[in-house]
C-alpha cells in the first residue's frame, strides 16, 4: 500500500514497498530515492544513531540543518501527518493536463495531433478537476498543451494550483517566456519551468520546430530564466532535448554548452515517437538504434566525467537503465512480471477536451492505449480507477515479455513503439530489444547470466 507522510510542511516521505522509498522536497521538487532502512529510521521518529551510509547521512544532516528535526541524547520524536492512502495498487501521483490544443509552432516530432480536439476545457471545469485531484492526494501537476502560455487564463489556473500548495510545472516551447510573462508567472506561484531546446545551432532547433528564428528567441528567454533562477524567483529550470538525425552530430558540443553555460537544474534527452506529426517526417528525424547507441555510449562517458562538478539531474529517457544493466537489474530485482508502461504507471493523462487516455502519444487506431472516458461525463476518480484496471489487465496480456530475459532492464518497453515495430501495443518494443542486443554483443549484459 502506498503511504505519504509529511515530516514537515516542506518535506514529504513516500513509499510503496517493494518498489520505492522516497524523500521529496515539495518546494524545489527534488527527490531522493532512499533505502528502506532510512525510511524506517525517519518514520520511527527516533533519530539516533545516524545512518551508516554516507549519502543518507548527508540527507539527514541536511534535514537537521534545516531544522526539520534535531537530535538529542534520547532522540527527537518527529510530529507528522500520515496522508490517507489511496486505495489502488498504482497510486495517482502526477496529473498531466493538456490545457489547450492551440500552439504557435508546428514541430516535426509533435505527438499532440494524436489527441488534438476542437475544444478546450472551460476554466470552471479545470478548477473543478484540480480540486478533485487534490482531494485524491495528487501532489504533482504538469501543465502542458499545445503551448499552455497561449491560453489567456493560464495565470488564473496557476494561481489555483499555487493556492493548493501542490508541486506543479509548466512545459513550454520557450518562445513566449519573455520578461513580462515570467514576472506574471512568478506572481501566480510558478516556480518550475521546462523549456524545449534541441541544439547549439539555430539550424537543428529551427528545423525540428519548423519555424525560423525560434532558437534565437528561446535562447534570449533562457537568459531571463537564468536571471530569475539566480534571484531565487524560480526553484527549477528543466531543458528538454529531442535526439534526432538533425542534432546527433552536435549533441556533444550541446551537452558541454548545457553543463558549462546554461546549467539548468535538469536536462532531459528524449526520442521522438512514431505518433502525431512525427509519422509524416519520420525518415527525416528518426535515429535508428545502431546510431543512437554510438551517441549514447559516448554521451554517458561525458556525463560520468562531469558528474562531480555538475550534480544537477540528467535524465536520458530510459537510456540510463538500458546502459547500466547491473544497476538496473539490482534495482528491479523484484520484477518478475511485465508491467504495462512502467514509466508512467502513476500518471493520469487528460486531453484538452477532458478525454482521459492511457497514453497521449498513442495512435487513435490503437484501442488498447486510446480513450478511457471523459471527465465531463464520468469524473476524475472513476476514470483513474478505470485506468488502473486497464493497465493491470493489459499487463497480463504482454505475453512476449513473460519469458524475455531483458524484462528487468527493459521494463516491458514503450507500448507506442511496440505498436509501431510489432504492429501491436501488446507486442515487443523492438527498438529497446535491439539496443540491448547490441550491448549484449559488446559484453555488457553479464548481469543476465
Amino acid at each position: 500500500m502506498n503511504k505519504r507522510i509529511f515530516i514537515s510542511s516542506r518535506y514529504l516521505l513516500r513509499s510503496q514497498p517493494p518498489f520505492f522509498y522516497r524523500l521529496i522536497d515539495r518546494k524545489t521538487g527534488k527527490e531522493w530515492n532512499i533505502s528502506k532502512a532510512l525510511y524506517k529510521f525517519i518514520v520511527n521518529r527516533h533519530l539516533k544513531p545516524l545512518p551508516k551510509n554516507n549519502d543518507e547521512k548527508i540527507i539527514v544532516e541536511n534535514l537537521i540543518k534545516k531544522r526539520v528535526f534535531y537530535l538529542s541524547r534520547r532522540g527527537k520524536k518527529i510530529r507528522y501527518q500520515v496522508i490517507k492512502p489511496y486505495k489502488t495498487f498504482f497510486p495517482l501521483e502526477l496529473a498531466v493536463i493538456h490545457f489547450t490544443n492551440k500552439c504557435n509552432l508546428n514541430c516535426l516530432h509533435c505527438y499532440f495531433k494524436s489527441i488534438k480536439t476542437e475544444e478546450d476545457l472551460k476554466f470552471e471545469e479545470i478548477r473543478s478537476i484540480i480540486k478533485k485531484l487534490v482531494e485524491m492526494n495528487v501532489y504533482k501537476f504538469l501543465i502542458t498543451g499545445g503551448e499552455p502560455l497561449v491560453r489567456k487564463d493560464i495565470f488564473k489556473i496557476c494561481r489555483i494550483l499555487s493556492s493548493y500548495k501542490v508541486l506543479f510545472s509548466i512545459n513550454t516551447n520557450g518562445t513566449l517566456l519573455d520578461r513580462k510573462i515570467l514576472e506574471l508567472l512568478y506572481r501566480c506561484g510558478v516556480r518550475r519551468i521546462k523549456v524545449s531546446l534541441d541544439g547549439i545551432s539555430p539550424e537543428a532547433h529551427d528545423t525540428l520546430r519548423n519555424k525560423k528564428g525560434v532558437w534565437k528567441r528561446v535562447m534570449k528567454n533562457l537568459r531571463y530564466l537564468k536571471k530569475f533562477r539566480e534571484e531565487k524567483k524560480l526553484h527549477w529550470i528543466s531543458i528538454s532535448t529531442m535526439l534526432t538525425k538533425l542534432n546527433k552530430d552536435e549533441i556533444f558540443e550541446f551537452f558541454d554548452f548545457i553543463v558549462n553555460e546554461l546549467r539548468p537544474d535538469e536536462w532531459i534527452l528524449e526520442r521522438p515517437l512514431f505518433s502525431g506529426s512525427a509519422k509524416e517526417y519520420w525518415d527525416k528525424i528518426y535515429l535508428p538504434p545502431e546510431d543512437s547507441h554510438k551517441v549514447i555510449t559516448k554521451l554517458l562517458e561525458k556525463i560520468n566525467e562531469v558528474r562531480p562538478k555538475y550534480p544537477s539531474r540528467i535524465y536520458l529517457d530510459n537510456f540510463y537503465d538500458w546502459y547500466n544493466p547491473k544497476d538496473t537489474a539490482s534495482r528491479y530485482a523484484f520484477i518478475t512480471l511485465p508491467q504495462f508502461c512502467r514509466e508512467h504507471a502513476n500518471y493520469l493523462f487528460i486531453a484538452a477536451n477532458g478525454d482521459v487516455v492511457l497514453c497521449p502519444c498513442a495512435s487513435p487506431k490503437d484501442e488498447n492505449l486510446g480513450k478511457i472516458g471523459n471527465v465531463r461525463e464520468e469524473g476524475v476518480e472513476a476514470l483513474w480507477n478505470k485506468v488502473v484496471e486497464k493497465r493491470l489487465l493489459l499487463s497480463k496480456k504482454l505475453k512476449t515479455c513473460f519469458t524475455c530475459k531483458y524484462l528487468r532492464i527493459c521494463g516491458s518497453g514503450c507500448r507506442v513503439r511496440a505498436f509501431q515495430t510489432s504492429n501491436s501495443s501488446l507486442g515487443c518494443d523492438l527498438v529497446v530489444k535491439r539496443l540491448l542486443e547490441i550491448q549484449e554483443k559488446e559484453g555488457r549484459m553479464s548481469e543476465l547470466e
